[in-house]
């Protein structure tokens, strides 16, 4: 008898077992879409879902996403802002059916690196056999498959070689757009854009490869209220320049108390793009790996308030406001003579920027700072990166 109850036992025990894992076999989801932050994906079920419930897991937290559903699937709205680049998800759902309680679990369902990541692009400028080329390069190793790339939302361009695509040189000088659709590991198509500049033989996406770097370390920092960039650079004695490029930050006024910074020295390698200004003859020009690109009418200092000498692009702002002698000068004010653009020199308050005086331009009459028209240093902030050689020199010849 009791031989009996037990056999009936387990194949009850194996009965279930079998049925969960006829389940979790029976049971699909796809991933449908990623835009705005929020990754949409369908769980879809060969029986009447009742009741759902739906939980993300990742290292011992639980977050309930927004999902909705039908007698047949359950589509969930995942919010990368609820998650971290490195967290890994585990999803959990269970429902009742017609057959019972179900609940199912999928282990290292979602890797949120796969969605914070996006494809790394660039648009540059190679010597060839053929002469100079602009090129599309994709920077990410094979990471993502590209389907399909356009410049201006209309010609089609293809892959030449191995993550290379070779740009049109019938294209007119000047700004141009390139669309790249491609998926992730997860089958989820993207779109990246990118914009471009055009001269002759030069192509250039922004902030064409500033100079590489090394870092020293000196310390962190917890930002405290009232603090700004400058502040922190000079309780260190480093440039904001480096406190900015150190720790990727974007807009340096958007920095927070309790935001954790990291304090170091940076010791820059050569740029490709070089700036030499000509302060003889108030003239700025831009070369690239030794040829020249652009060249510009500049105002720079009178007398010898301009030193000449050797220095670096630190920090860079749009539409900057000025402070003068204390006094706060709001950006786009006729009276604020720093333009749209200030690009910061190595050397402390000197810098590259844009006016609010176009009639000024081609003298010798700023106070040490090389002034542009707002259009030209508009060009040359979207091409230079951080680190950028600046020479001031001369008699350039």
């Amino acid at each position: 008898m009791w031989k009996k109850l037990l056999k009936g036992k387990l194949l009850l025990i194996l009965f279930l077992i079998f049925q969960i894992i006829i389940i979790a076999d029976s049971h699909n989801v796809q991933f449908l879409d990623f835009h705005d932050g929020i990754i949409y994906v369908r769980f879809s079920s060969g029986e009447r879902i009742i009741n759902p419930k739906v939980f993300l897991r990742t290292l011992g937290f639980r977050v309930i996403p927004n999902f909705s559903y039908t007698p047949t699937y359950i589509d969930i709205n995942i919010n990368i802002k609820d998650f971290t680049r490195d967290d890994v998800l585990d999803l959990e759902i269970s429902y009742d059916s017609l057959n019972g309680k179900k609940n199912i679990k999928y282990k290292n369902f979602l890797k949120m690196k796969e969605f914070f990541d996006s494809i790394k692009l660039e648009v540059s400028t190679i010597e060839t056999l053929d002469g100079w080329k602009g090129v599309l390069v994709n920077n990410s190793n094979g990471k993502f498959n590209i389907t399909n790339v356009y410049i201006d939302g209309k010609i089609k361009i293809y892959n030449s070689e191995s993550n290379i695509y070779y740009l049109p040189e019938d294209l007119e000088s000047g700004f141009h757009e390139i669309k790249v659709e491609y998926f992730n590991k997860y089958n989820i198509k993207r779109i990246k854009t990118i914009i471009f500049y055009k001269k002759d033989w030069f192509y250039a996406s922004s902030n064409l490869k500033g100079a590489s770097y090394t870092v020293e370390f000196i310390d962190n920092y917890l930002v405290k209220k009232g603090d700004s960039i400058y502040k922190i650079a000079r309780k260190y004695g480093v440039k904001p320049g480096e406190i900015i490029l150190y720790n990727d930050i974007l807009d340096p006024k958007t920095i927070y108390p309790g935001q954790l910074l990291k304090i170091g020295k940076l010791k820059f390698g050569e740029s490709p793009l070089v700036i030499t200004v000509d302060l003889d003859k108030s003239i700025l020009n831009l070369y690239y790996l030794g040829r020249k690109v652009l060249t510009f009418p500049a105002a720079v200092g009178r007398s010898d308030a301009t030193p000449p000498g050797y220095y670096r692009i630190m920090y860079k702002e749009k539409e900057p406001a000025l402070y003068w002698y204390g006094e706060y000068i709001k950006p786009g004010s006729i009276i604020n003579g720093v333009g749209s653009r200030w690009l910061q020199l190595s050397k402390e308050q000197y810098g590259i920027h844009g006016t609010t005086k176009p009639w000024e331009i081609g003298k010798r009459i700023s106070h040490g700072c090389i002034r542009l028209l707002n259009q030209d240093v508009e060009l040359l902030d979207f091409l230079t990166g951080i680190g950028t050689e600046v020479y001031a020199l001369k008699s350039v010849r």
